[in-house]
């Protein structure tokens, strides 16, 4: 999948779990919910990414965590 595509799908992926436990998580937490879900789901890829998606993870996901989370 190309950049907006990923971007959408981590979002999607994310807002799976409850609003209520990611305003506890930091980038850390961050960090294990998508390794975890990078296995569960391996279309979970960003195609020609330059680096590691995970570098990209905590931008696209900035406002769906942490006590401001919405």
């Amino acid at each position: 999948m190309n950049k907006s595509e990923f971007e959408q799908a981590v979002r999607t992926e994310l807002m799976r779990v409850p609003i209520a436990e990611r305003r506890t998580w930091d980038n850390n937490k961050l960090f294990f919910w998508f390794m975890k879900a990078k296995t569960d789901n391996p279309r979970l890829t960003w195609d020609r990414c330059p680096g590691d998606p995970w570098q990209w993870v905590p931008g696209i996901c900035k406002h769906l965590i942490g006590p401001n989370a919405f």
